[in-house]
């Protein structure tokens, strides 16, 4: 009974002894035990006491942490030798090893309980509308001396969208506390902040952009469908959304192609306003059919459509002046009967033996043209020719110069 009194007397003393040099913040090397273990909180004093009879005398303390190794000079006593740390050692969270004589010991020094700053990060800025795609916000609380708060923080991520106003809770986990957003399938803006024990991160924003757009249809606008090369015809989109029903963000781009009755291409461009992309095409100088498609490049593409440009004029005249050397056609009338607009291209080619000797271009003004056929360009001889305007061509069979 004494024995077991004797054991239980000495047990509870030991335990008491460590309890009062662990809030004393000092760590005291065991005869007994070559290894010591104790925790400090960041910016503690920590001061490591080791008996004289367990040290030789002349041994400084050997300690190494994150910032690399460091040998310490002890200050003594009439009973022990006292190691204190540097400050900055203490300052930073994490393992301290160290050694004097045949000592040695660990400290494990913890970030303060309470949180100085908020590093907060968010990334992508921008996601797409649906359910599928996400950002992840990265919060770092840390304490006054910037050390990470230990694993099992937890940090409030807060989220704000249209109407909503949301909360979820995530923990630190390796010294970041990190939370998926996923994104609503109508596009705006969500706004986005952390906080933990107290302590709130900057407001951070995350804009959810339209899904890719569905197929659309184009439209036109045209004064008339007279080939006068004067007029404009506006092609323009009907509204462009994605399947959720939100508008292309605007700026994107949309090209129209246009395939003419010859199969020649022709393109122009738009950049949407408020989800409708129009651009415009001056009308052909002469009759044409065009088939009309507009792509947003390699997402999606609208339903054609074909528009259809009649002669501004059934016929036209032409004179040949005294001498033959002066043709003049015109004058060139619309399909009102009114003077065609001033630059509508007029070609005149001459031939001898059907092989074309001479071309010449002009455009019109007031309605007429004039062609010279100077005698150094076209020497006398026998010639015919052809006049086209307008997609119309008036033969010239015999002329003698």
């Amino acid at each position: 009974m004494i024995k077991r009194l004797g054991i239980y007397c000495t047990f509870s003393v030991l335990i008491l002894s460590s309890v009062f040099a662990f809030q004393q913040m000092h760590l005291h090397a065991n005869e007994n035990k070559n290894t010591v273990l104790n925790k400090y909180i960041a910016g503690d004093e920590i001061i490591i006491r080791v008996q004289k009879n367990q040290w030789n005398g002349k041994d400084p303390m050997l300690c190494h942490a994150s910032y690399g190794a460091t040998m310490i000079t002890g200050e003594e006593t009439e009973t022990e030798v006292i190691f204190k740390l540097p400050e900055y050692l203490g300052r930073k969270t994490g393992l301290i090893d160290w050694q004097v004589g045949r000592l040695d010991g660990q400290i494990y020094i913890e970030a303060q309980d309470s949180v100085k700053s908020m590093e907060t990060y968010l990334g992508p800025p921008s996601i797409i509308a649906g359910y599928v795609d996400y950002s992840m916000l990265v919060s770092i609380p840390t304490d006054q001396l910037d050390n990470p708060l230990p694993n099992g923080t937890k940090v409030n991520v807060n989220h704000q969208f249209q109407r909503n106003i949301e909360s979820e809770v995530t923990y630190v986990k390796d010294r970041v506390a990190h939370k998926n957003l996923n994104s609503y399938p109508r596009a705006n803006r969500m706004l986005v902040s952390s906080e933990a024990k107290g302590k709130d991160s900057k407001e951070m924003t995350l804009n959810i952009v339209p899904e890719i757009p569905k197929s659309f249809k184009i439209f036109v606008d045209r004064n008339h469908n007279f080939a006068d090369g004067n007029q404009i015809s506006r092609l323009y989109t009907s509204t462009i959304k994605d399947k959720y029903g939100n508008l292309v963000a605007d700026g994107t781009y949309v090209k129209f192609i246009i395939k003419d009755k010859n199969n020649n291409t022709l393109q122009t461009f738009g950049t949407t306003v408020n989800g409708i992309a129009q651009a415009n095409m001056l009308h052909p100088k002469s009759y044409d059919e065009w088939n009309i498609k507009a792509f947003i490049e390699g997402i999606a593409e609208s339903s054609s459509i074909r528009l259809i440009y009649k002669n501004i004029m059934e016929d036209f005249e032409y004179t040949i002046h005294e001498g033959k050397r002066k043709i003049t056609v015109g004058p060139l009338h619309s399909f009102m009967n009114q003077i065609v607009p001033d630059g509508l291209p007029v070609t005149m080619n001459l031939y001898q033996e059907d092989q074309l000797t001479l071309s010449l271009y002009q455009e019109s003004e007031d309605g007429k043209v004039n062609f010279y056929l100077l005698e150094e360009n076209v020497p006398s001889g026998i010639y015919s020719g052809e006049i086209k305007t307008a997609g119309l061509i008036k033969k010239i069979e015999f002329l003698e110069l």
